[in-house]
This record gives structure tokens, C-alpha cells and sequence, in this order.
């Protein structure tokens, strides 16, 4: 019996290296999935401008990346530019170099700063307190709603939190415009506003009341508003803001000043040790509701 001879199997042309990937029978393309339905093919034969293995797609399908493969095949062999570029360079005459000049007498050579400094990070801007401009407005707005969030919670029969819209308005205005009695000052970290303070000038008293109470006796001062940014706290810049509203009410002519609202016991620790004492209690009350506490209704 004459044994059957099985044919033999002609190579595949491509071949599945790993879940994705797939190389040619001579191993010159390289088809590679980045993404679904995004096919580059590699050819080892035609370099870029940089001498690498050209890179071609995506392409939506790998049957569209084969095919691509096969008609740059039948293509011709296109000459690197690189070559071109490295011939080009050698027929160019080469450049002498200058020898650099002598330093002068008594002048100190300079040196060329090291690696590591120019490599190293920038290092992050300073903060600095300046007078507020109308750019700053968004950022003094967002910190003062939030601060009156934190006291509306805190004593909501004093304190309020405003509407966004209109109090946007309100302080973009103030800033605009303060008067000559008003003035807010921020502290700014490069381009960001991380922390601003409110700060206004009251005329002295008038009438007889000023001969009791020794505080309406002459200008005064009020701080209606401080407030910086959570991730700069406790950095010193509270305390920078407030010396800075203090010499403005100074020269002003302002002989105390007050606080008007502490944001927590932070706070009022930060004006004990500015120098700050708490004065006695006051008693108010709204004039809203115009029944008499204690008369019948």
C-alpha cells in the first residue's frame, strides 16, 4: 500500500504573537490594537524622519490595518530623510569655533550654574498682602460667602448667608468703588487670591454719648470680614492681613479697632494674640417683631 504524503502547509502570512498583536511572515509589519477599533501598523523597513520604524493609523478594523500592510509591500522602498539630512550635513564645511576672549583684568570668570539647579523645581510664590483689585473680586466673594456660611451656622439669629448672585455683584462693587472710608486687602500666592480682609473707618460720636463711652470718643475702626483659603491657614497669613488693616485704619486717624464676627475659637485665639481683649456682653434685639417680650399679645 503507497502511504499517502500529506502537502505542505504554506506559511501564514501573519502571525499572532499576543493578545492584540500581530506580526507578518517576514516580520517587517507589525499591526498593534491601542484601543478598540484603533489599528497602527509598524514597518521596520520604512524609517521616519528620525530614523524610527514608520508608524502608520489607526485603522478601524484589523482587516483595514492588513491591508494597508500589504499595498505599502507592493510600494516602493521611499529613501529616509534622515539619510538625506546626515549626507546634506557631511558636504557642509564644518564651523570653527571661536576661542572665547580672555575675562577681563579683575573680572570674575563666569560659570556655567549646575545640573541639579536647572533642573530643580520652581519653587512655589511667596504669598504677599497688597490692596485688592477688581480681578481679585470672584476669589473675595467665594471666601466671604463662605465664611458666612460657617457664621450663619454657628449664631443664625446674627448672621446670614447672602445669595450668591446678588453678593457677587456687591463686593465686585465695593471693590470697584470703597470710598475713602473702606478699603479690603488679599493676600496673593503668584496669580491666586487664597485670603482677603474688610476693614472700614467710623467717624467719632457727636452727641453726649461720647463723654461716657471712651470707644465713641475719636475715629474707630471695623473688621467686618477675614477670611484665607483652608489649605493656607495657619501659615502666619491671618495675622499679615490683620496688621495691615490696622495700619491703614491707623493712618487714618483710627485710635481702636473692632471685630465684628470671630470665625470660631481659631479665630478668636488669633485676636487674643494680636492684642485683642473681648469687651462685655452686649444686649440686642430685633426691632422686626413689635411685640414686647413679656407683654401679652
Amino acid at each position: 500500500m503507497v502511504p499517502i504524503m500529506a502537502k505542505p502547509t504554506a506559511p501564514k502570512p501573519w502571525r499572532r504573537e499576543t493578545p492584540g498583536r500581530y506580526v507578518s511572515a517576514d516580520d517587517r509589519f507589525a499591526i498593534d490594537e491601542s484601543a478598540p477599533s484603533h489599528w497602527y501598523v509598524t514597518d521596520r523597513d520604512q524609517p521616519d524622519e528620525l530614523g524610527q520604524p514608520r508608524i502608520r493609523g489607526p485603522f478601524a478594523s484589523l482587516a483595514r490595518a492588513r491591508e494597508a500592510a500589504e499595498s505599502e509591500r507592493e510600494a516602493p522602498v521611499p529613501a529616509s530623510p534622515l539619510a538625506g539630512r546626515i549626507a546634506a550635513g557631511q558636504d557642509r564645511p564644518r564651523r570653527t569655533a571661536t576661542p572665547a576672549a580672555p575675562p577681563a583684568s579683575g573680572a570674575r570668570p563666569r560659570s556655567r550654574p549646575p545640573r541639579a539647579a536647572l533642573l530643580a523645581p520652581t519653587p512655589p510664590p511667596e504669598p504677599a498682602v497688597r490692596a485688592a483689585r477688581p480681578t481679585d473680586a470672584p476669589a473675595i466673594a467665594r471666601l466671604w460667602l463662605e465664611l458666612a456660611g460657617r457664621l450663619a451656622a454657628a449664631d443664625p439669629a446674627r448672621f446670614r448667608r447672602p445669595a450668591d448672585q446678588a453678593f457677587d455683584r456687591s463686593v465686585a462693587g465695593h471693590i470697584a468703588d470703597p470710598g475713602p472710608d473702606a478699603a479690603v486687602f488679599v493676600v496673593a500666592a503668584g496669580e491666586a487670591t487664597v485670603g482677603f480682609v474688610a476693614v472700614r473707618v467710623l467717624g467719632p460720636a457727636t452727641g453726649p454719648e461720647r463723654h461716657v463711652f471712651g470707644a465713641l470718643d475719636g475715629a474707630r475702626a471695623a473688621v467686618p470680614a477675614l477670611a484665607v483659603d483652608a489649605a493656607w491657614r495657619h501659615k502666619g497669613l491671618e495675622r499679615e492681613l490683620l496688621t495691615r488693616a490696622e495700619a491703614w485704619a491707623r493712618e487714618r486717624g483710627a485710635h481702636a479697632v473692632s471685630i465684628e464676627a470671630a470665625d470660631g475659637l481659631q479665630a478668636a485665639a488669633l485676636f487674643r494674640g494680636a492684642g485683642y481683649r473681648e469687651s462685655p456682653p452686649r444686649f440686642e434685639r430685633s426691632l422686626d417683631d413689635a411685640t414686647t417680650p413679656g407683654s401679652p399679645a
